[in-house]
């Protein structure tokens, strides 16, 4: 089987992600595990915007961060953000899998 972990280095879901990764190659070591930060194939401006800003915002005003995160868990906001997302989405595909979604 092949199992795809997907993360994002900023925050510590990186760390479980990792945790999870070893848990499964123990338990299942003929699997094929891979996992990758998704901020790799997003272009790098976003990439130190989400790195860049989730630091900050956590670091020296959390109550901040979760107000920011509970506006922007919004399906208008994610309806508007779709273009963004699925050119990403198409990068990590392509570095993945060698798809070519043109």
């Amino acid at each position: 089987m092949r199992i795809l972990i997907a993360t994002v280095t900023a925050g510590a879901g990186h760390l479980q992600a990792a945790a999870l990764d070893e848990a499964w190659r123990s338990l299942r070591p003929a699997d094929t595990v891979q996992r990758v930060d998704v901020l790799d194939f997003t272009p790098r401006l976003y990439r130190k915007a989400v790195a860049d800003g989730y630091l900050k915002l956590v670091g020296h005003a959390p109550e901040l961060y979760a107000f920011v995160f509970k506006k922007t868990d919004n399906p208008k906001l994610v309806r508007k953000l779709t273009r963004p997302r699925r050119l990403s989405a198409r990068l990590l595909a392509e570095k993945l899998f060698g798809i070519d979604s043109e």
